[in-house]
């Protein structure tokens, strides 16, 4: 049942080595340019936000090094990129 399958699934994740990575990053430009933004923005009810500036650093970042978002087939003993 549900409890078998819970069980599986976290077995099966105990087995695969988890990926970390800490890095400090200086965002001052950063800071000001979205301040730059909302200065601009006519609209005060629109408030801009750090998201596209992460999604974007990530999406470059995940193309650069694809095998940060890979995972192992076990069945084959492959690397699966995405």
């Amino acid at each position: 049942g549900f409890s078998r399958a819970m069980v599986k699934t976290m077995s099966m994740a105990a087995k695969v080595p988890h990926f970390y990575y800490l890095e400090e990053v200086f965002c001052n430009a950063m800071v000001k340019l979205k301040a730059l933004f909302q200065k601009e923005n006519a609209d005060t009810n629109i408030k801009h936000t750090y998201l596209p500036f992460l999604i974007k650093s990530l999406s470059v970042a995940l193309s650069k090094y694809p095998i940060l978002n890979s995972t192992f087939n076990e069945e084959v003993n492959e690397l699966v990129y995405k």
